[in-house]
């Protein structure tokens, strides 16, 4: 019995060394098959399928005054509202804008503190950057020999390398147009002042659908002809041609009617984001001139363009009485329109990679208007607008819980 029980035991000794170098090959073939992207099995089952992503082509067009009335009674009557208007994050649409503004600023990048070898003009400081590639405004820019910076109300442009002829070039005041700067973008031979104005702006006749049921005689209003024009807000961006410094020429105007919320260029492409709050649409007349936002692009005229209902798109199941405008575009085609893109919602914090832009926009659900229950949620809605050399085309929207705390969250 001993001789065979030693035996058994040998073999026990001799197999384990070739089970470990098995084990050792089965491990390096799977870190080899990895490294080279090859898939590794590990569970039978299928994924599941991602959701169906809504398009330019499945959203909606408001249509009419009487259907944004619609639209947004139904959106009243099943969220809960607080003082008169739909509960929304601190950075809250229409009134509180300015708020969104000043918290955007406050996220800007400031130039970087690591100095420029002086040897080298061409070596200098930039803007911090969320993304590489996607430049974002700030109140001072450098193209390596002159600073642009945005002044107390003024914009100055200095020659500031070399140092032995440091000197101010230009101041450019906008004393007389009540436009206040608040930040700029500089793109070779064009600088790019973007801030805020406020704007008379004519009610102008909006196109007349002709499916729209007329009102009867007994609930037609009296109304003052020309109508009195009415004040708003805009984001206005002026465009100047810097080829000489010392003699700065404006090139064009662009006006968004509505509160500033950020702006994106991505090489000579410049994108604008505004909101326009709908105002007390429960208590407009039907044939209201003035709901409906509206632009100026001066390489077409000089009056304001209103966008006709027709053009105008919601998100079925997320409405607010505010319209978001999406504008773009290239600042080498000095002679282009820009291309407006307009939507039934909002917007408070913005993101962009090279060829897209998101938006997001804090949901706090539904509540119970009769017992006053709060709303579920908060959650935070997201827009997928696609970015093309300036030009703008929404392509999706999600959805994801909880709040975004500011553009830094997203990436």
């Amino acid at each position: 019995k001993y001789p065979q029980k030693k035996w058994w035991w040998f073999l026990v000794f001799a197999a384990l060394p070739v089970l470990a170098w098995g084990m050792l090959l089965l491990t390096a073939a799977a870190h080899q098959a990895a490294a080279q992207g090859v898939p590794v099995t590990v569970n039978e089952e299928e994924p599941n399928a991602p959701q169906k992503v809504s398009t330019t082509a499945d959203l909606p067009v408001v249509g009419s005054f009487t259907n944004l009335q619609k639209l947004l009674e139904k959106a009243h009557s099943t969220t809960l509202l607080h003082g008169g208007r739909l509960i929304r994050s601190s950075l809250a649409v229409g009134a509180g804008a300015d708020a969104a503004v000043d918290n955007s600023m406050s996220l800007q990048k400031s130039a970087q503190q690591t100095p420029a070898p002086a040897a080298e003009a061409e070596d200098y400081a930039t803007t911090n950057l969320q993304v590489e590639g996607v430049d974002e405004a700030d109140i001072v820019k450098t193209d390596g020999q002159y600073l642009y910076q945005v002044n107390k109300g003024r914009i100055i442009i200095a020659r500031a390398y070399p140092p032995g002829e440091m000197k101010i070039c230009s101041t450019l005041q906008f004393n007389d147009t009540g436009f206040t700067p608040r930040e700029l973008y500089v793109d070779h031979n064009r600088l790019v002042v973007i801030g805020t104005a406020h704007q008379e702006i004519p009610v102008q006749p909006m196109p007349k659908n002709p499916q729209e049921p007329l009102l009867p005689q007994s609930q037609k209003s009296i109304a003052i002809y020309p109508p009195p024009p009415y004040r708003q807000s805009t984001l206005k961006t002026i465009i100047f041609d810097i080829s000489n410094k010392e003699n700065v020429r404006q090139l064009r105007e662009i006006e968004l009617e509505g509160h500033y919320v950020s702006s994106r260029k991505i090489g000579p492409a410049l994108y604008l984001v505004a909101n326009k709050s709908v105002g007390d649409y429960w208590i407009m007349p039907a044939d209201a001139e003035n709901s409906a936002p509206s632009y100026r692009d001066t390489a077409i005229k000089e009056d304001f363009i209103k966008i006709g209902y027709d053009r105008i798109r919601y998100f079925p199941g997320f409405l607010t009485p505010n319209y978001l405008l999406v504008a773009g575009l290239n600042l080498e085609k000095s002679t282009a329109p820009v291309k407006v893109q307009t939507y039934l919602g909002a917007s408070e914090n913005i993101y962009a990679s090279l060829e897209h832009l998101y938006v997001a926009v804090a949901n706090y659900g539904s509540g119970d208007p009769e017992i006053k229950r709060p709303p579920s949620g908060p959650d935070t809605m997201l827009y997928k607008i696609a970015l093309d050399n300036g030009t703008v085309a929404y392509t999706a929207q999600g959805k994801v819980p909880g709040t975004v705390l500011n553009q830094c969250s997203m990436d």
